[in-house]
Protein backbone atom coordinates (compact mmCIF):
# COMPACT_ATOMS: atom_id res chain seq x y z
CA UNK A 1 0.00 0.00 0.00
CA UNK A 2 1.27 3.40 -1.08
CA UNK A 3 1.34 6.27 1.43
CA UNK A 4 1.39 9.90 -0.20
CA UNK A 5 2.68 12.71 1.11
CA UNK A 6 1.26 15.88 1.93
CA UNK A 7 4.19 18.78 1.24
CA UNK A 8 4.81 20.88 4.51
CA UNK A 9 3.46 24.16 4.12
CA UNK A 10 2.74 27.29 6.00
CA UNK A 11 -0.52 28.78 6.90
CA UNK A 12 -1.63 31.40 3.95
CA UNK A 13 -1.30 34.02 6.52
CA UNK A 14 1.79 37.14 6.37
CA UNK A 15 1.97 39.71 8.11
CA UNK A 16 2.58 43.47 7.11
CA UNK A 17 6.16 42.80 8.12
CA UNK A 18 7.44 40.10 5.73
CA UNK A 19 7.69 40.12 2.44
CA UNK A 20 7.27 36.57 1.64
CA UNK A 21 7.32 33.12 3.41
CA UNK A 22 8.42 29.77 2.06
CA UNK A 23 5.27 27.42 1.57
CA UNK A 24 6.78 24.64 -0.20
CA UNK A 25 10.13 23.41 -1.33
CA UNK A 26 10.27 20.18 -3.64
CA UNK A 27 13.38 18.25 -5.26
CA UNK A 28 12.36 15.99 -8.31
CA UNK A 29 15.54 14.04 -8.79
CA UNK A 30 16.29 12.35 -12.62
CA UNK A 31 18.39 9.19 -13.50
CA UNK A 32 20.83 11.45 -15.00
CA UNK A 33 21.52 13.97 -11.66
CA UNK A 34 19.42 16.77 -12.86
CA UNK A 35 17.32 18.22 -9.91
CA UNK A 36 14.41 20.14 -10.61
CA UNK A 37 13.72 22.80 -7.71
CA UNK A 38 10.01 23.95 -6.96
CA UNK A 39 9.24 26.11 -4.55
CA UNK A 40 6.07 28.39 -3.76
CA UNK A 41 6.37 31.41 -1.90
CA UNK A 42 3.20 33.35 -0.21
CA UNK A 43 3.98 37.17 -1.12
CA UNK A 44 2.81 40.29 0.55
CA UNK A 45 1.17 42.38 -2.17
CA UNK A 46 2.19 45.58 -0.89
CA UNK A 47 6.04 44.78 -1.58
CA UNK A 48 7.13 45.58 -5.17
CA UNK A 49 9.90 43.13 -5.23
CA UNK A 50 11.37 40.72 -3.42
CA UNK A 51 14.73 38.75 -2.99
CA UNK A 52 15.01 35.07 -2.65
CA UNK A 53 17.98 33.30 -1.99
CA UNK A 54 18.78 30.23 -5.10
CA UNK A 55 19.67 26.68 -3.74
CA UNK A 56 22.68 26.75 -6.23
CA UNK A 57 24.55 28.91 -8.37
CA UNK A 58 24.33 26.87 -11.41
CA UNK A 59 20.64 26.86 -12.50
CA UNK A 60 19.10 26.24 -15.92
CA UNK A 61 15.38 26.43 -17.58
CA UNK A 62 13.99 28.96 -15.36
CA UNK A 63 10.31 29.70 -14.94
CA UNK A 64 8.72 32.43 -12.53
CA UNK A 65 4.86 32.98 -12.53
CA UNK A 66 2.17 34.43 -10.08
CA UNK A 67 -0.98 32.97 -8.51
CA UNK A 68 -2.44 33.76 -12.06
CA UNK A 69 0.15 31.67 -14.14
CA UNK A 70 1.63 34.72 -15.55
CA UNK A 71 5.11 34.94 -16.00
CA UNK A 72 6.93 37.24 -13.51
CA UNK A 73 10.56 39.25 -14.35
CA UNK A 74 13.16 38.96 -12.75
CA UNK A 75 16.97 39.32 -12.41
CA UNK A 76 19.66 36.91 -11.24
CA UNK A 77 22.06 39.00 -8.93
CA UNK A 78 24.65 37.61 -6.22
CA UNK A 79 23.29 34.06 -6.23
CA UNK A 80 20.05 35.42 -5.71
CA UNK A 81 16.60 35.91 -7.48
CA UNK A 82 14.99 39.19 -7.89
CA UNK A 83 11.70 39.36 -8.20
CA UNK A 84 9.39 41.95 -8.93
CA UNK A 85 6.16 40.98 -7.44
CA UNK A 86 3.90 44.15 -7.16
CA UNK A 87 -0.14 42.67 -6.56
CA UNK A 88 1.31 39.09 -7.00
CA UNK A 89 0.41 37.47 -3.45
CA UNK A 90 2.03 33.77 -4.40
CA UNK A 91 4.96 32.96 -6.85
CA UNK A 92 6.00 29.54 -7.88
CA UNK A 93 9.65 29.25 -8.97
CA UNK A 94 10.96 26.32 -11.14
CA UNK A 95 14.50 25.67 -11.84
CA UNK A 96 16.95 22.72 -12.51
CA UNK A 97 20.15 22.42 -11.47
CA UNK A 98 22.88 19.54 -10.89
CA UNK A 99 24.48 21.83 -7.90
CA UNK A 100 23.84 19.02 -5.45
CA UNK A 101 24.36 15.55 -7.24
CA UNK A 102 27.67 13.80 -7.07
CA UNK A 103 28.44 10.80 -8.73
CA UNK A 104 30.76 7.83 -7.58
CA UNK A 105 30.13 4.11 -9.57
CA UNK A 106 26.56 3.67 -8.86
CA UNK A 107 26.22 5.60 -6.20
CA UNK A 108 24.35 9.09 -6.35
CA UNK A 109 24.83 11.50 -3.51
CA UNK A 110 22.43 14.96 -2.97
CA UNK A 111 24.57 17.33 -0.56
CA UNK A 112 22.47 20.72 0.41
CA UNK A 113 22.72 23.17 3.04
CA UNK A 114 19.05 24.72 2.85
CA UNK A 115 16.88 27.50 5.13
CA UNK A 116 13.97 25.57 4.07
CA UNK A 117 12.45 22.17 4.66
CA UNK A 118 12.74 20.12 1.90
CA UNK A 119 10.76 17.08 -0.07
CA UNK A 120 12.84 15.06 -2.28
CA UNK A 121 11.18 13.19 -4.85
CA UNK A 122 13.74 10.11 -5.43
CA UNK A 123 14.11 8.60 -9.12
CA UNK A 124 11.68 5.29 -9.20
CA UNK A 125 13.08 2.26 -7.90
CA UNK A 126 15.87 3.78 -5.94
CA UNK A 127 17.46 2.46 -3.03
CA UNK A 128 18.73 4.75 -0.23
CA UNK A 129 21.98 3.45 1.45
CA UNK A 130 23.19 7.02 3.56
CA UNK A 131 21.41 9.24 5.11
CA UNK A 132 24.00 12.07 7.57
CA UNK A 133 20.19 13.20 9.63
CA UNK A 134 17.01 11.38 10.47
CA UNK A 135 14.57 12.80 8.28
CA UNK A 136 11.30 14.24 9.36
CA UNK A 137 9.36 11.95 7.12
CA UNK A 138 10.43 9.13 4.69
CA UNK A 139 7.08 8.16 2.38
CA UNK A 140 6.81 6.04 -0.94
CA UNK A 141 4.92 7.40 -3.86
CA UNK A 142 4.08 5.01 -7.16
CA UNK A 143 7.68 3.10 -6.20
CA UNK A 144 9.39 6.04 -6.11
CA UNK A 145 10.83 7.15 -2.48
CA UNK A 146 10.24 10.58 -0.50
CA UNK A 147 12.38 12.33 2.11
CA UNK A 148 11.12 15.39 4.16
CA UNK A 149 14.96 16.66 5.18
CA UNK A 150 14.74 19.06 7.80
CA UNK A 151 16.59 22.89 7.99
CA UNK A 152 20.52 22.74 7.87
CA UNK A 153 22.63 20.46 5.86
CA UNK A 154 21.84 17.64 4.83
CA UNK A 155 23.72 14.60 2.56
CA UNK A 156 21.71 11.38 1.23
CA UNK A 157 23.16 8.88 -1.26
CA UNK A 158 21.09 6.17 -3.52
CA UNK A 159 21.55 3.60 -6.10
CA UNK A 160 19.29 3.19 -9.52
CA UNK A 161 18.22 -0.36 -10.23
CA UNK A 162 20.13 -2.09 -13.17
CA UNK A 163 18.24 -1.44 -16.15
CA UNK A 164 18.44 -3.81 -19.50
CA UNK A 165 17.58 -2.81 -23.02
CA UNK A 166 16.00 -5.35 -25.04
CA UNK A 167 14.73 -5.51 -28.74
CA UNK A 168 10.90 -6.11 -28.83
CA UNK A 169 11.60 -8.56 -31.67
CA UNK A 170 13.71 -10.59 -30.24
CA UNK A 171 11.23 -11.50 -27.94
CA UNK A 172 9.83 -15.60 -27.58
CA UNK A 173 7.67 -17.00 -25.26
CA UNK A 174 5.54 -14.38 -23.88
CA UNK A 175 4.72 -16.02 -20.91
CA UNK A 176 8.72 -16.32 -19.84
CA UNK A 177 9.61 -13.26 -21.91
CA UNK A 178 12.94 -13.95 -21.95
CA UNK A 179 13.51 -14.03 -26.26
CA UNK A 180 15.04 -17.41 -25.55
CA UNK A 181 14.53 -20.10 -28.44
CA UNK A 182 13.73 -23.54 -26.70
CA UNK A 183 14.96 -26.44 -28.06
CA UNK A 184 12.66 -29.29 -29.00
CA UNK A 185 13.90 -32.91 -27.70
CA UNK A 186 17.31 -31.58 -25.87
CA UNK A 187 18.95 -34.06 -23.83
CA UNK A 188 22.14 -33.24 -21.12
CA UNK A 189 24.36 -36.18 -20.62
CA UNK A 190 25.52 -34.90 -16.84
CA UNK A 191 28.04 -37.57 -17.17
CA UNK A 192 29.81 -35.62 -19.96
CA UNK A 193 30.69 -32.54 -17.82
CA UNK A 194 31.95 -34.18 -14.49
CA UNK A 195 31.89 -31.25 -11.97
CA UNK A 196 29.13 -29.41 -13.33
CA UNK A 197 24.99 -29.19 -11.79
CA UNK A 198 22.53 -27.15 -13.91
CA UNK A 199 20.80 -27.24 -10.70
CA UNK A 200 23.52 -25.34 -9.45
CA UNK A 201 22.76 -21.95 -11.50
CA UNK A 202 19.85 -21.45 -8.65
CA UNK A 203 21.84 -19.76 -6.45
CA UNK A 204 23.36 -17.54 -9.09
CA UNK A 205 21.18 -14.48 -8.57
CA UNK A 206 21.74 -14.18 -4.85
CA UNK A 207 25.69 -14.71 -5.01
CA UNK A 208 25.42 -12.23 -7.62
CA UNK A 209 23.18 -9.90 -5.30
CA UNK A 210 25.29 -10.48 -2.00
CA UNK A 211 28.34 -9.71 -3.81
CA UNK A 212 26.45 -6.13 -5.62
CA UNK A 213 25.90 -5.37 -1.63
CA UNK A 214 29.47 -5.96 -0.91
CA UNK A 215 30.91 -4.01 -3.55
CA UNK A 216 28.43 -0.95 -2.68
CA UNK A 217 28.91 -1.20 1.01
CA UNK A 218 32.86 -0.78 -0.03
CA UNK A 219 32.66 2.01 -1.81
CA UNK A 220 30.39 4.26 0.60
CA UNK A 221 32.83 3.31 3.72
CA UNK A 222 35.77 4.29 0.80
CA UNK A 223 33.84 7.32 0.40
CA UNK A 224 33.51 8.29 3.37
CA UNK A 225 36.82 7.52 4.96
CA UNK A 226 38.10 9.73 1.36
CA UNK A 227 35.94 12.60 2.82
CA UNK A 228 37.23 12.63 6.45
CA UNK A 229 40.93 12.38 5.48
CA UNK A 230 40.23 15.51 2.92
CA UNK A 231 38.49 17.79 5.43
CA UNK A 232 41.20 16.74 7.77
CA UNK A 233 44.04 17.84 5.34
CA UNK A 234 42.87 18.54 1.69
CA UNK A 235 44.94 16.57 -1.19
CA UNK A 236 45.23 19.58 -4.02
CA UNK A 237 45.16 18.03 -7.56
CA UNK A 238 47.27 19.32 -10.35
CA UNK A 239 44.25 21.04 -11.92
CA UNK A 240 43.20 22.75 -8.55
CA UNK A 241 46.95 24.32 -8.64
CA UNK A 242 46.92 25.66 -11.98
CA UNK A 243 43.35 27.20 -10.82
CA UNK A 244 44.49 28.28 -8.04
CA UNK A 245 48.00 29.46 -9.57
CA UNK A 246 45.87 31.78 -12.25
CA UNK A 247 43.53 33.42 -10.03
CA UNK A 248 46.47 34.23 -7.85
CA UNK A 249 48.32 35.79 -10.94
CA UNK A 250 45.34 37.31 -12.23
CA UNK A 251 44.60 39.63 -9.05
CA UNK A 252 42.73 36.68 -6.76
CA UNK A 253 39.45 37.18 -9.29
CA UNK A 254 38.56 35.76 -12.83
CA UNK A 255 35.55 34.51 -15.04
CA UNK A 256 35.31 30.69 -14.76
CA UNK A 257 34.62 31.45 -18.62
CA UNK A 258 38.59 33.23 -18.74
CA UNK A 259 39.45 29.76 -16.51
CA UNK A 260 38.26 27.30 -18.88
CA UNK A 261 40.18 29.13 -21.84
CA UNK A 262 43.47 29.59 -20.13
CA UNK A 263 43.24 26.50 -18.91
CA UNK A 264 41.79 24.57 -21.87
CA UNK A 265 39.67 22.74 -19.47
CA UNK A 266 36.40 21.31 -20.87
CA UNK A 267 33.16 22.87 -19.55
CA UNK A 268 31.91 20.33 -17.64
CA UNK A 269 35.89 19.56 -16.10
CA UNK A 270 35.78 22.70 -15.36
CA UNK A 271 32.22 23.02 -13.17
CA UNK A 272 33.12 19.76 -11.43
CA UNK A 273 36.74 21.58 -10.60
CA UNK A 274 35.11 24.27 -9.61
CA UNK A 275 32.88 22.85 -7.37
CA UNK A 276 35.39 20.52 -5.48
CA UNK A 277 37.71 24.22 -4.72
CA UNK A 278 34.72 25.43 -3.65
CA UNK A 279 33.60 22.61 -1.22
CA UNK A 280 37.33 22.79 0.02
CA UNK A 281 37.43 26.36 0.93
CA UNK A 282 39.74 27.71 -1.46
CA UNK A 283 37.26 29.58 -3.77
CA UNK A 284 33.54 31.58 -3.88
CA UNK A 285 31.32 31.80 -6.72
CA UNK A 286 29.37 34.25 -7.33
CA UNK A 287 26.95 34.34 -10.21
CA UNK A 288 27.38 37.63 -12.31
CA UNK A 289 24.37 37.63 -14.73
CA UNK A 290 25.33 34.27 -16.68
CA UNK A 291 28.63 34.07 -15.96
CA UNK A 292 29.96 32.70 -12.75
CA UNK A 293 32.98 34.86 -10.88
CA UNK A 294 35.59 32.88 -9.32
CA UNK A 295 36.91 34.52 -6.25
CA UNK A 296 40.58 33.14 -4.08
CA UNK A 297 39.41 33.19 -0.28
CA UNK A 298 42.52 31.11 0.79
CA UNK A 299 45.74 30.68 -0.55
CA UNK A 300 47.55 27.26 -1.06
CA UNK A 301 49.93 26.08 1.89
Amino acid sequence: MLIYLFSISTANHISAQEEYQVKTTDLTLYRDGIVKVTQEFIINMNTPAVSIPLLSPSIQNIIIVDQLNLPISYEIRNNKLIINTLNATLILIEYDTAGFTTQEGPIWTITLNSTYTITALLPEGSTIIFLNTVPLAITTDQGRNILVMPKGFFEFSYILPLTIKQDPSSLGDPETNLGLVQPKNLTINEESTPGFNLQNLQFLPLVAGIFFIIIIFGIVFKRRAEKKRVKEQPQLRHDDLEVLKFLEESGGKALELNIRKELIIPKSSSWRLVRRLERLGYIKVTKIGVQNEIELIRKKS
